[in-house]
């Protein structure tokens, strides 16, 4: 993918508490004040009451209570989890050793496509991650269960990528688990990319009373969104359908065939994966979508946030502003539609190091704020994690800060538009921008940032526009120019014959104006003092998504009188930002 870097105004009523930034307990200023005021508490409750500590007892640090590793490891399990059509699906379960017949642990699932294919296999620790989750949380009193969801790995029925099968099995799985005899009754679960999809999905499609926890990590809200932008297909999109679902599904590597794993040993898997009843739906689904852009029922199923009301589970989510594989318009709408009694602790980045951003949490305190968080819901254990800012946001300088939610309630909507003199200014002007070249060739504006602005949202470009080409894509970027280098910063993609509804296509006269808001990416974005934010607009020329151009001329009619650049900016001068800065650090699954 190439690199990278949303007016209406977002409102949020979510009020929510973020984490510690150090590992040490002592150094950490809502310790020593939490500290303090118990032991003031203390003097008096000795008092008058016979609550709480005697004078002469030490107060208690809420780290102290967390889960130790005092556990050696089980030798792993295979476990085939009857679906809810009859199919088995696969897991393969870690848990803690110990001679207490009686002993019940919470359960972590790692639902995944892609064990024994793409990842490691499930039978000896999988990926990374998994292993971690295993040789971290196993000894600490947790089981971890590696799950293949439907039609992958060794799980029977059909990979239908997403949808309401896959999310009913994976119900079945968190059911079973919950209710084994050595299991407390509440699950956990999570993982990056499609490991999160699938139970990010489930929580609002189909809430199970003991999924307490889930950790989706650059987790896909909406299959439709990650495969096209508004109607223009990404760089994947086109085939994703088609090879995914070998690739996956069947175990056919298309791109590498020496590495393909035909499951012949296993006639029902390969009846399943090979002459599976969905697979012309799927492949239909995706070729037939790259040609339109068009939002059918296919995708339709797949849209979780369409659930995100029925959520109940609290959430540790994790994305990246610079993930340009599950891109940042997976974080709205999700954030900002989760209900409010709902806890969500969420760290929103900026780490780019895969070239993608799209990474586990590189913070040195991942660890303690997982098991901080494992505790508290899976084993009621008060590690004081709710008590704190619970978003935590890092913009493009690289800088922390807590907020109460993301977008931030308090920013408020700064119009800018472009003027005749190709300048953006505060205040709208009557005149016409023309131009006739190619697609790719760009209009632009320019605005001359005085003080430092800081944008937290998803930016909108709404604007009059005539165009000759009846299937033109409109593609809106936002550049910065500081000390002689210009940065691409975000973009804005809208397919023109989609502008009313990504279900059904309005036509394109040439010639004729239309009215089209064109959202840009959610980003958090600061233009330091002295810098320039440059707006540029044409028919091609996305950094992200499959714009089709050529050489013919098109025509280009701007009405600037009826066109604005809407930003969500934040006072910075407002702004707290924590001190010390968390430590970033290699990532923990690399």
């Amino acid at each position: 993918m190439t690199d990278g870097r949303s007016p209406e105004k977002h409102h949020n009523p979510h009020n929510r508490l973020s984490d510690l930034f150090l590992l040490v307990p002592p150094v950490r200023p809502s310790l020593v004040i939490l500290m303090t005021t118990l032991l003031a508490g203390t003097v008096v409750a000795g008092c008058i009451s016979s609550y709480g500590p005697k004078a002469d007892e030490p107060v208690v640090d809420p780290m102290a209570a967390l889960s130790e590793p005092v556990y050696d490891l089980l030798e792993s399990f295979n476990v085939k989890v009857t679906g809810h059509d009859g199919k088995l699906q696969d897991t393969w379960v870690y848990k803690p050793k110990t001679n207490d017949s009686d002993a019940t642990f919470p359960v972590f699932i790692n639902f995944s496509p892609y064990w024994t294919n793409l990842a490691g296999d499930h039978s000896t620790g999988g990926d990374a991650f998994s292993k971690y989750m295993i040789d971290y949380f196993v000894p600490r009193g947790y089981a971890v269960v590696l799950a293949s969801v439907r039609g992958t790995g060794h799980s029977e029925g059909c990979f239908p990528i997403g949808g309401v099968a896959e999310l009913e099995d994976a119900y079945s799985v968190v059911d079973h688990f919950a209710k084994v005899e050595w299991s407390n009754g509440k699950v956990a679960a999570g993982g990056k990319s499609y490991d999160g999809t699938t139970i990010q999905g489930l929580v609002g499609y189909k809430p199970h009373e003991a999924l307490k926890l889930i950790f989706p990590v650059s987790g896909i809200s909406e299959l439709y969104k990650y495969n096209y932008r508004n109607g223009a297909p990404y760089f994947h999109g086109t085939i994703f359908n088609a090879y995914y679902q070998l690739m996956v599904g069947g175990d056919m590597n298309p791109f590498s065939p020496a590495e393909s794993k035909p499951k012949t040993d296993e006639p029902t898997l390969v009846v399943d994966d090979y002459a599976c009843a969905d697979t012309p739906e799927v492949q239909a689904e995706g070729i037939g979508s790259a040609a339109t852009g068009l939002y059918t029922d296919y995708w339709k199923e797949r849209d979780y946030t369409q659930y995100a009301s029925n959520i109940e589970t609290a959430f540790f989510f994790v994305h990246g502003f610079q993930d340009w594989n599950v891109k940042p318009d997976h974080i709205l709408p999700w954030l900002d539609v989760i209900p409010e009694d709902v806890p969500v602790k969420a760290w929103l980045h900026q780490w780019t190091q895969d070239g993608t951003g799209h990474v586990y949490p590189m913070r040195d305190d991942w660890n303690l704020t997982m098991l901080r968080m494992m505790d508290h819901f899976l084993k009621d254990i008060d590690t004081g994690i709710l008590e704190e800012p619970m978003f935590q946001v890092q913009d493009s300088t690289g800088i922390w800060r807590d907020e109460g939610s993301w977008p931030p309630e308090d920013v408020e909507t700064l119009s800018l538009h472009p003027v005749v003199d190709g300048t953006l200014a505060t205040e709208p002007e009557s005149g016409t921008h023309m131009q006739t070249a190619r697609a790719t060739a760009a209009m632009e504006w320019t605005f001359e940032v005085e003080e430092t602005l800081h944008y937290a949202g998803e930016p909108l470009l709404r604007a009059n526009l005539v165009t000759s080409n009846p299937n033109t894509i409109w593609v809106a970027q936002l550049w910065m120019e500081h000390n002689g280098t210009r940065t691409w910063m975000n973009e804005g993609v809208l397919r023109a014959s989609l502008r009313d509804s990504l279900e059904t296509p309005s036509p394109v006269v040439p010639g004729q104006a239309y009215d089209y808001t064109i959202p840009f990416y959610p980003q958090d974005d600061v233009f330091p003092a002295g810098s320039k934010l440059i707006l540029t607009l044409a028919q091609g020329g996305s950094r992200q998504s499959v714009v089709t151009t050529d050489d013919e001329p098109v025509l280009t009619r701007v009405d600037l009188g009826k066109t604005a650049l809407e930003l969500p900016v934040l006072d910075v001068t407002g702004l707290r930002y924590e001190d010390p800065q968390p430590v970033e650090t290699v990532c923990w699954t690399c």
